[in-house]
């Protein structure tokens, strides 16, 4: 795409041809209330906490998710619908998994229940796995802060914005022509 800027200054006029880079637009959103399992350990519900906040962040709100721990045997059949998370003991090396809107937290000690929260509830957004190393979204990965790659992988199904783009928010003034020009108050030199 290409911007023509003109510019009139004294009878001179300037034409800008170059390029113009634009902010990719985000469009879609995610917003889930999540049950989550009251059987899960208080460190497993801050870090599930503090991953949804970090999916959140990156994708400028428009992944959402709430958790409610309220989720019991007798509440299971009641919210069998919703997107549910889950604790329980896996055999290592698997500390997580994601089916359809089951997201399994493994209680396992040897495993990291955020970089496990941060993995599965990218699933539940909608994102896959990806070969970046370094990437939450590895499948091998352990790592607890969403790089570039995470970013990348969620800006593909329009949930955030790439990586390296501005923010462009676009303001339009409008003077009317009627209003009366005000001239400053400030002293003037002769």
């Amino acid at each position: 795409m290409r911007a023509l800027i003109a510019i009139a200054l004294a009878g001179c006029a300037y034409e800008d041809t170059r390029p113009v880079a634009h902010a990719e637009e985000i469009t879609a959103s995610v917003s889930y209330t999540i049950h989550g399992d009251t059987a899960c350990a208080p460190n497993v519900r801050a870090d599930t906490e503090t991953s949804c906040r970090d999916w959140g962040t990156v994708s400028r709100g428009h992944i959402a998710f709430r958790v409610v721990w309220d989720l019991t045997a007798s509440t299971l059949l009641q919210y069998s619908e919703a997107p549910l998370i889950v604790c329980r003991q896996m055999p290592y090396p698997y500390c997580g998994s994601t089916s359809g809107t089951v997201v399994e937290i493994g209680t396992n000690p040897r495993c990291n229940t955020h970089a496990t929260a941060l993995h599965e509830l990218g699933h539940l957004a909608g994102i896959h796995d990806i070969d970046a190393p370094d990437a939450v979204m590895n499948v091998n990965s352990i790592t607890t802060r969403l790089t570039a790659a995470d970013v990348r992988a969620c800006a593909a199904i329009g949930l955030c914005p790439r990586p390296g783009r501005p923010d462009v928010t676009t303001v339009t003034v409008e003077i009317d022509p009627a209003i009366p020009r005000v001239e400053p108050d400030y002293p003037r030199t002769p």
